[in-house]
């Protein structure tokens, strides 16, 4: 028989229980069911059809790693003993911290040996002054005079190491005692300790090392075949394998330029967007990644179980519009996906229609149902 294009759900059993002979007259009077079953009615669910925003391409195998220059060696900006370390390994510090706290015994008195340089150098400051007038005046040799000059200079020098020891101190909260405090200078997790306290460290020994975490980057290989369809409008759509229900997602930030001789695949490197309010990628941490891009027009998301097949064709179910009560099936094209859900065309899909997306499958049956009992 022809299919109607529309299924009562009150009235889809009937046609099966009349085909089975229940027993009565012919002639015997009929009492016609109600127009809602309630038990079939609640097995069967709608929802307003979406227009779909993003599409899944492929699903790949990625992994969390930290770029070149995420690893910062450390070192002390002055040379000074070692007294005490505020931060230990795997300790997460932000721009500023306390890392450890130094001794630096040339810090000490400072003001007083700038105060003594300074009489100095203006001692030798005058003296050049005389000895240039006297030179002019032929009282007195060049050479003389020479040799005042060099001595000048190396006070002046001198006194201007002194001050850049003083201004060094303040910068880092020193006090007399020649104390201070060695702070972070980025945000990022201590992996490496190497100076032990007591020894002596400087600007040419690095003592820790800091990983930058807010750099750290999802590392996909994308196959050579799949290079043209994965473009650089491509998102990400990250999954760990430790925690698959939080899913994060990211742009893409680099491509690498060559394409790996031995696997043939080429490296995309992806972000948190800078607006991110949390980062929380973890060096090490591996899962599944969810290659995105957005949607052409023309195509609705639909959870998988508002899908079924029908004559050979996918189908859904949309509310019949002359009776809230029913539905017909209208043939779709499967297109893609995105996540658990299905993305699909049909030139009966408008945004906003009821869709059938719980018990589509028992609406498949009654159809069939029907039809071979007619």
């Amino acid at each position: 028989m022809n299919r109607s294009p529309a299924i009562l759900i009150a009235l889809a059993l009937v046609p099966a229980l009349v085909a089975t002979g229940c027993g009565g007259d012919e002639g015997e009077e009929r009492v016609a069911p109600s127009p809602v079953v309630p038990d079939l009615k609640d097995r069967i669910g709608f929802a307003p059809l979406e227009a779909a925003t993003d599409a899944t391409l492929v699903t790949l195998p990625g992994e969390v790693v930290l770029p070149n220059g995420a690893r910062q060696p450390l070192a002390p900006p002055l040379a000074g003993r070692l007294r005490v370390w505020s931060v230990a390994l795997g300790a997460a510090v932000a721009e500023g911290d306390v890392l450890a706290t130094l001794e630096s015994p040339d810090l000490a008195d400072l003001e007083a040996r700038e105060g003594e340089l300074a009489r100095v150098a203006n001692a030798r400051s005058r003296l050049v002054a005389t000895e240039r007038a006297q030179v002019a005046d032929g009282l007195v040799g060049a050479p003389s005079l020479y040799e005042h000059e060099l001595a000048a200079k190396e006070a002046r020098a001198q006194l201007e190491g002194v001050r850049a020891q003083l201004a060094a101190r303040r910068a880092l909260g020193a006090d007399a005692s020649a104390e201070w405090s060695w702070r972070a200078p980025a945000a990022g997790v201590v992996s490496a300790v190497s100076c032990p306290v007591g020894t002596m460290a400087g600007p040419d020994a690095p003592c820790l090392t800091l990983l930058a975490l807010d750099r750290a980057e999802l590392l996909v290989h994308v196959p050579e075949r799949l290079l043209d369809l994965v473009g650089a409008d491509v998102r990400a759509v990250w999954r760990s394998t430790s925690r698959p229900d939080r899913p994060q997602e990211l742009t893409l930030s680099r491509i690498d330029p060559t394409i790996d001789p031995l696997s043939r695949t080429r490296a995309h490197r992806f972000a948190h967007r800078p607006d991110a309010a949390a980062p929380s990628l973890v060096p090490g941490a591996s899962g599944r990644v969810d290659l995105v891009v957005s949607a052409p027009p023309g195509v609705y998301s639909v959870p998988q179980d508002a899908l079924t097949r029908l004559d050979g064709e996918d189908v859904v179910y949309l509310r019949a519009p002359d009776s809230p009560t029913s539905a017909r099936a209208v043939p779709v094209r499967v297109i893609g996906r995105h996540g658990a859900r299905a993305l699909v065309r049909g030139d009966a899909l408008a945004p906003g229609t009821d869709v059938v997306v719980r018990g589509a499958f028992l609406l498949k049956s009654l159809a069939v149902l029907g039809d071979g009992e007619a």
